[in-house]
């Protein structure tokens, strides 16, 4: 019977890390009117470790991490997907950089690229609603499409 849970176990194991690990990070929008927030958030797919976030400097945290994770069995595919997500809201007009996120698995590490975001006036007070539906429109760039002056939202996979 040992034998048997042995033997699951690692047909299981090998399924698991057989996945293709992926770690990528999404930016709601690349450029952002003075005023609102960001939606920042980190996918790790097939990956266990520990996350650690970069430093957001410049950036107040009004939420997160919020985190999720899920996990599949269909058809003999093992997927395991875990998300962390922060909102951000910039202090000022300008550049800002958020630096590269890391996972720390075995003795392997993953990291993501840092990302720009450009902070622009908003002298009419607009609201930029970073929650809308995800559509693909090149590999490695996520679009949301709103009404707002920059529906763009990118995503930097490694």
């Amino acid at each position: 019977m040992k034998f048997i849970l042995g033997l699951i176990s690692f047909l299981f194991a090998g399924w698991m890390f057989g996945q293709e690990p992926v770690f990528k990070v999404e930016l709601s929008h690349d450029t952002l009117l003075l005023g609102n927030y960001v939606e920042v958030k980190y996918t790790l797919e097939n990956i266990q470790g520990k996350f650690t976030a970069p430093d957001f400097a410049g950036l107040s945290l009004i939420a997160g991490p919020n985190h999720a994770s899920s996990y599949s069995f269909i058809n003999g595919e093992v997927k395991q997907t875990s998300s962390y997500v922060y909102f951000l809201k910039p202090e000022a007009e300008g550049q800002y950089i958020i630096g590269e996120a890391t996972v720390k698995s075995g003795s392997q590490n993953y990291t993501t690229p840092a990302v720009n975001l450009t902070v622009i006036p908003n002298p009419d007070g607009q609201i930029q609603n970073p929650n809308s539906n995800l559509k693909r429109n090149e590999p490695g760039v996520i679009i949301r499409p709103n009404n707002n002056s920059n529906p763009k939202k990118k995503t930097y996979r490694i």
